[in-house]
């Protein structure tokens, strides 16, 4: 039973420490996109500067918005594989962490049965010495 409160205990505390990690990869991920943002709004600022010093500005608008908007989907598409992978590794962490204490509560209960089946031959042995 302690030895369960100990498991239950690493458990949680891993459940907590993972629960972090994604919660700094949510924190990443919304930092690069507001980067993304950001970059956006100067490249559209920057856009509109051109477009009253050129006579081609619909071009460069055209061009730099595909270049913007490429740019925030790569952006975007990163932080998804990212947030992906990192959530599949916890997932096999704990994962892991489950098949260990799957093991560890198994071989308990072996030795608990190899100890039991021994008691009862002890107790056998000596109501037979008894009734001898």
């Amino acid at each position: 039973e302690e030895l369960e409160e100990r498991v239950e205990g690493r458990l949680a505390a891993k459940a907590a420490d993972d629960e972090e990690r994604l919660s700094s990869v949510a924190k990443t991920v919304t930092k690069e996109k507001k980067a993304g943002l950001e970059r956006m709004m100067a490249m559209e600022r920057t856009v509109r500067d051109l477009l009253g010093k050129q006579e081609d500005g619909e071009e460069a608008l055209v061009k730099l918005i595909q270049q913007g908007n490429e740019e925030f989907t790569e952006l975007v598409a990163r932080g998804r594989r990212e947030q992906t992978e990192r959530e599949g590794r916890l997932r096999e962490q704990l994962q892991e962490a489950l098949a260990k204490i799957r093991g560890y509560t198994r071989d308990m209960e072996e030795q608990l049965d190899r100890e039991r089946l021994g008691l009862e031959e002890v107790v056998r042995m000596e109501i037979r010495s008894r009734m001898s």
